[in-house]
């Protein structure tokens, strides 16, 4: 990797993680939690991960991940124009107009597991910021 893109990928990096721990911080408050709550039973381990989902001409056939779940801590996301999150409502899901520019903080399993012991699940959801 040229050294300006790995500078660029560095800084970023230690900003998605300044952002993330901030993130993290405002997710114990409003639970009724102490601020360091995530910190205290999470190690971090941030990775930065680039997805493109191009049309699958069988996705019958396609294998990926588990639909309507983030098995981590947070994903932060970058909306464009292309519709993919959904929420659910009356049991039923429903995809989320996309916000171009809007940045969406998902809430992982890891979150919800660890703060269900503490709070009500129904209590965790995800964000979104434009």
């Amino acid at each position: 990797m040229r050294n300006s893109c790995r500078e660029t990928e560095e800084e970023f990096i230690q900003e998605q993680r300044r952002l993330s721990n901030r993130i993290l911080e405002l997710i114990s408050e409003s639970l009724g939690l102490k601020r360091s709550f995530m910190e205290d039973h999470f190690e971090y381990k941030g990775v930065l991960v680039v997805n493109f989902y191009p049309p699958c001409p069988q996705p019958d056939l396609a294998m990926g991940i588990q639909k309507h779940s983030d098995f981590g801590l947070l994903t932060l996301l970058l909306q464009d124009t292309v519709p993919g999150l959904q929420v659910r409502k009356d049991g039923k899901w429903i995809t989320v107009k996309p916000i171009e520019g809007a940045l969406v903080v998902n809430v992982g399993d890891q979150v919800q597991v660890r703060a269900s012991k503490h709070v009500s699940p129904s209590l965790i959801l995800s964000f979104i910021w434009s």
